[in-house]
């Protein structure tokens, strides 16, 4: 398993470069054709669609995201942020089920015309299913826990 969950790592590595590369479509390439990605409010959630979530989007609702980030009229990310993702403490959290857990710290500057410069800071804890097909890893879910997601948040169009 040593093997596999090196594997992994190099997975999630290259899914971080993407998101901070601003590579949203290969990124996407990344899920399984069944998979989401959930953000919830609380890490003590279990259950997904009953309850408050950053984030709980199918892939279809992540294409439409993503298409929303193109939109010259997308303010929110505008001008877009510069973002550095570091991925630490990668474990296999569930061997039978594939399900690798991580850490997240995430920066993301932001350059302004006029005004103060936006800077953000993002921890959490990650947990990715992943499904292995002997050659790449297609994810099946990513669940993101932000440390602070019971606090006040922004808005939050691009994807941890």
């Amino acid at each position: 398993m040593n093997g596999w969950l090196a594997r992994a790592e190099r997975f999630l590595y290259h899914e971080a470069n993407l998101l901070d590369e601003g590579r949203f479509e290969e990124w996407l390439a990344l899920f399984g054709s069944d998979a989401y990605y959930w953000m919830p409010v609380s890490a003590r959630e279990t259950r997904r669609k009953n309850t408050p979530s950053y984030i709980d989007d199918n892939v279809p609702e992540l294409e439409l995201r993503i298409r929303r980030l193109y939109e010259p009229t997308a303010h929110t990310e505008s001008p877009r942020p510069s973002a550095c993702r570091l991925i630490s403490n990668i474990t296999l959290e569930d061997e039978a089920a594939k399900i690798v857990r991580s850490k997240l710290v995430m920066h993301e500057f932001r350059r302004r015309e006029f005004g103060r410069d936006d800077y953000r800071l993002f921890c959490a804890t990650v947990r990715h299913a992943l499904q292995d097909d002997g050659e790449a890893f297609r994810i099946l879910w990513k669940r993101v826990d932000l440390f602070d997601s019971e606090g006040s948040l922004t808005l939050m169009p691009t994807p941890l």
